[in-house]
């Protein structure tokens, strides 16, 4: 059993702003198997500026973002990002209206820093490389946005995280980030990760995806105490963020990714739920947010999974294929309390 680390999501902690842009950084877990699991650091860049602030993101980890480890010794572990030039097509630039936020990504394999990172804890910060977008009006500079420190911790373990069943070359496992395993109205969001275990070396359901111009994306389950099920999709699969380039919507697609994923390891997603939709209604914007509008939460147990697999419109010309797999993880139980009393 993997002891549960305390929830430790730094609500207000960003960066220093740099040039009206700031950035804030956290890791798809707490916790992680010393040599088996990836870690999976997730940048969301803010501009608190007054105006449109123009960037180029790529959306395929690391080409413009760094990170810096300190072990518990002390002592810092540089990991540089690809260094590649940035791409001139205008599709790869957004424009951040202000107060606005977006995200990119880096994937750290500890096994692979300076010979190996050992059990222990560890601190982690990230740094975000901008460079002006060719074409754009705003005046050509370059500078680092450093982010904000957080910690995570190695743990020498030779077992696996709770799963599902292996479903083609992968098996899927639904953690609890902390130990909260109730809710109540007025509760802050719940915090969890969705994992991709890498069994085998298989891709021949990533080329499937590839060749059919497909996608496979995760749904949260949702059991309510009368045993009704409620299927909510990830974020990277609402309607929103449908239009923008294809480049952009595969890079936030866990299973897409694959291939950088060694067989033996993990990597992971973290993603927030609100049972009463406030943090929705209210503009939630620090983690990944899975909606259920019109989901009205009643006193009892709920049971919990992930289900990973082609989406629904596509289940009937390609649902039959054995290479459209589906995964479905391990269940976790959450217990809702009725309204807090007066």
């Amino acid at each position: 059993m993997i002891p549960p680390l305390p929830d430790q999501t730094p609500e207000r902690e960003w960066g220093q702003p740099v040039n009206g842009l700031r950035i804030r950084s956290t890791t798809d877990r707490f916790a992680y198997r010393a040599g088996k699991d990836l870690i999976h650091v997730t940048f969301l860049v803010n501009n608190v500026s007054r105006e449109p602030y123009p960037v180029t993101l790529m959306r395929d980890a690391q080409e413009v973002t760094d990170l810096t480890v300190i072990d518990p010794a002390g002592k810092e572990h540089f990991v540089p990002g690809l260094d590649r030039e940035l791409p001139k097509r205008r599709s790869w630039d957004v424009t951040l209206r202000a107060g606005a936020v977006e995200r990119v990504s880096a994937v750290l394999d500890p096994a692979r820093v300076d010979g190996g990172l050992k059990p222990g804890r560890y601190r982690l910060r990230g740094s975000f490389r901008y460079t002006t977008p060719a074409g754009s009006p705003r005046p050509a500079e370059s500078f680092r946005l450093e982010s904000n420190e957080i910690s995570f911790a190695l743990l020498d373990l030779r077992g696996k995280w709770d799963a599902g069943a292996q479903a083609g070359p992968c098996s899927l496992s639904l953690m609890r980030m902390g130990d909260r395993s109730s809710w109540k109205p007025g509760d802050p969001p719940l915090n969890y990760a969705v994992v991709l275990n890498r069994l085998d070396a298989d891709v021949r359901t990533l080329r499937f995806l590839g060749h059919n111009d497909l996608r496979m994306i995760y749904y949260l389950e949702i059991t309510g105490p009368d045993g009704s099920k409620l299927l909510a999709p990830q974020p990277a699969a609402v309607p929103r963020l449908d239009s923008q380039p294809a480049h952009f919507m595969h890079a936030g697609l866990m299973f897409h990714r694959l291939d950088t994923i060694p067989v033996g390891k993990s990597l992971g997603e973290r993603f927030c739920w609100d049972p009463s939709g406030q943090a929705e209604r209210t503009g939630f914007r620090l983690e990944r947010l899975i909606a259920t509008p019109g989901f009205k939460p009643v006193p009892g147990t709920y049971r919990l999974r992930v289900v990973y697999q082609i989406p629904d419109e596509h289940q009937e010309r390609y649902g039959n294929d054995p290479l459209a797999i589906r995964l479905v993880s391990n269940a976790i139980d959450l217990d809702i309390a009725g309204e807090p009393s007066r």
